[in-house]
């Protein structure tokens, strides 16, 4: 639904699980930014998944956005944060 301003209501997608490339395009394909990725060096997870996000998976939203995403180290992202 639209405000007027050109920004649309939606819900937040639901990204844990998804690779980082997965995520990406899910962020981008629902009119939304990513933010800025975050590699956690000390959790359980498949590596390069995205383990958290925020906002929440069905959080209402407005296209434009951003989403950030915390990442298990072993995708093709940047090094863990230390």
């Amino acid at each position: 639904i639209g405000n007027g301003q050109g920004a649309n209501d939606l819900k937040a997608p639901d990204l844990i699980g998804k690779t980082e490339d997965e995520a990406k395009f899910l962020i981008e394909a629902s009119g939304l930014n990513l933010g800025v990725p975050i590699v956690v060096s000390d959790t359980a997870g498949a590596p390069g998944t995205v383990i958290r996000q925020n906002p929440l998976p069905g959080t209402a939203i407005k296209s434009g956005d951003l989403i950030d995403i915390w990442i298990v180290p072993g995708g093709s992202g940047p090094p863990p944060n230390q």
